[in-house]
């Protein structure tokens, strides 16, 4: 038996068929939808049945990725002395229900959980889930019928079509303010970038790199990581980071175009967020747009780097004539640091300048709904001259320390975003 040991389940959706054993109903998926698809899982047992049912499991099995599968209320309404669970295992769903073996399921309708299958926008043609009943026994182990062991049906999800919204752009708690999330989203991939606080309240920095949905309704998974590299000031056209280590991992879901759930868990820490875009200027609509020529684009909103130089950037989002940057970058001594700047167009749309500030706040394990910096004290200036839409160059000074770096909007997927 699987490790999801034996169980029950019913399945009914849209034109759902179903297939009646000695001791049970059991209602096998089928039908087709756009975007997602939940299905109930029920179990009905008839009045005058004697059976008492074991187990029963239910077998979905799909292509991971693009489709993928969650599941919810499960066991919100189960028959007494029985138990009911649900699991993944690579491109396979399992549900089972198990009951006590000297007790049988009283007569009655039993709706015991939902799954919800999702496919990606843009993904090609329809995705297939099959689901199959791989087990159905009595108390003593004997199969209860044929068909409850031979029944099987299928559930089609369509993308409905290419998404051109894109997520790109800071994120924020306004209650917490001082910390927050960039990203940058090209295609059906993030670059997220988290800006928090470390233990001892020096500013740290963490990436995800989260690729493909993770499911149909707006998440995106990857690990967490967090590195080291070369102090700011000693970069010099060679790789900047030193070390990268993976310190755990994080989902973001996108309930609406402003409205964003970060879940994560780092060592024995694990919180939810609900984070918002970062309103400070002009309102800015980013949209992917696949074939669109960079270069004339007028708003620089994005992640931009040295490819020279991997391991630090800034991610900048503009509104109107105001953008708002985080440097992310390594002390003196190798030690993950950003600094955050307001700068402002001075005299075009090419070059903006303003005061670099290094903030400090509350370890981001304790940040709970208040002030989350508790100083922001400023360190320096710096200006950006735009070449075009994805050339640039960076001038700074840092206490004694001036440098010009050269920049170029970061690609790292297929679709771009043109934020305007």
């Amino acid at each position: 038996m699987s490790i999801f040991k034996g169980m029950m389940l019913a399945l009914s959706l849209l034109g759902a068929t179903t297939v009646a054993s000695a001791a049970l109903t059991v209602g096998i998926g089928s039908g087709s939808g756009t975007g997602a698809i939940s299905v109930p899982l029920t179990l009905f047992r008839p009045a005058g049945d004697a059976n008492q049912v074991y187990s029963l499991t239910v077998r979905y099995t799909f292509n991971s990725p693009p489709l993928s599968a969650t599941f919810s209320n499960v066991g919100a309404n189960l028959p007494a002395n029985a138990a009911v669970s649900c699991g993944t295992l690579g491109a396979t769903l399992l549900c089972a229900l198990t009951t006590n073996p000297a007790t049988a399921i009283a007569v009655g309708n039993y709706q015991l959980g939902q799954v919800t299958f999702g496919v990606a926008p843009g993904t090609a043609g329809p995705q297939t889930v099959n689901t199959t009943i791989i087990e159905c026994t009595d108390s003593i182990g004997n199969a209860l019928d044929q068909a409850c062991g031979a029944a099987s049906g299928t559930i089609t999800v369509s993308s409905g079509g290419a998404s051109t919204v894109s997520y790109t752009g800071h994120w924020h708690r306004p209650s917490e303010s001082g910390w927050g999330l960039t990203i940058a989203q090209q295609g059906d991939v993030l670059f997220p970038n988290w800006f928090t606080f470390d233990s001892d309240g020096k500013p740290l920095w963490f990436g995800m790199l989260a690729g493909a949905r993770s499911n149909g309704v707006g998440g995106y998974s990857g690990l967490i990581y967090r590195t080291r590299g070369t102090p700011f000031n000693l970069i010099n056209g060679q790789q900047a980071f030193d070390t990268v280590n993976t310190v755990g991992q994080g989902t973001l879901t996108f309930s609406a175009t402003n409205r964003l759930r970060f879940d994560y868990s780092i060592g024995s820490v694990s919180q939810t967020k609900q984070l918002e875009p970062l309103i400070f200027g002009q309102a800015t609509t980013c949209s992917l747009a696949p074939g669109v020529n960079l270069d004339a684009a007028t708003n620089y909103t994005d992640v931009w780097n040295n490819p020279n130089e991997s391991g630090w950037g800034v991610h900048l989002t503009q509104q109107g004539s105001v953008i708002f940057g985080i440097w992310y970058t390594y002390d003196s001594a190798g030690r993950d640091q950003w600094l955050s700047a307001v700068v402002n167009a001075t005299g075009s749309n090419q070059n903006f300048t303003g005061d670099l500030r290094q903030i400090t706040g509350t370890a981001f394990s304790n940040i709970n709904d208040t002030q989350a910096f508790t100083s922001a004290p400023v360190v320096g200036s710096v200006s950006f001259n735009f070449t075009n839409g994805t050339t640039a160059t960076m001038t700074y000074t840092v206490g004694a320390i001036s440098q010009t770096k050269a920049l170029r909007r970061y690609i790292f997927g297929t679709q771009p975003t043109v934020c305007r």
